[in-house]
């Protein structure tokens, strides 16, 4: 009912959340080395996990956001504030284990 009457709020919400994407494809580049060279396939994996890990990070946003409007169009019902929060809740874990994943793949890249 709560998601129902406030639609145009929650797609103008989800509009200027998605708005940094433009900005974020702009920032796209080839990388300089030539292919087959030592650096180019470190680069192109640490090109991988930097976007990868930009794009989790953005879903995990939008789940929050998801679970926070939920939690608060709960309106005292115990059973959806339980599933907002279990939302809230693994977002912040997918992130967490996102930044995880980058930190060791940036490590065994810096070692290699």
């Amino acid at each position: 009912m709560f998601l129902k009457k406030n639609n145009p709020i929650i797609i103008l919400t989800f509009c200027f959340l998605l708005a940094p994407l433009a900005t974020f494809a702009a920032g796209w580049v080839l990388p300089d080395q030539p292919a087959n060279t030592p650096g180019d396939f470190n680069q192109a994996l640490i090109n991988i996990t930097n976007w990868l890990l930009g794009f989790v990070i953005l879903i995990g946003v939008l789940f929050t956001v998801w679970g926070g409007i939920h939690y608060v169009g709960s309106t005292g019902d115990q059973e959806k504030a339980t599933t907002a929060k279990r939302v809230i809740t693994y977002a912040l874990l997918g992130v967490i284990f996102a930044s995880l994943a980058y930190t060791v793949v940036k490590v065994v890249v810096d070692t290699l």
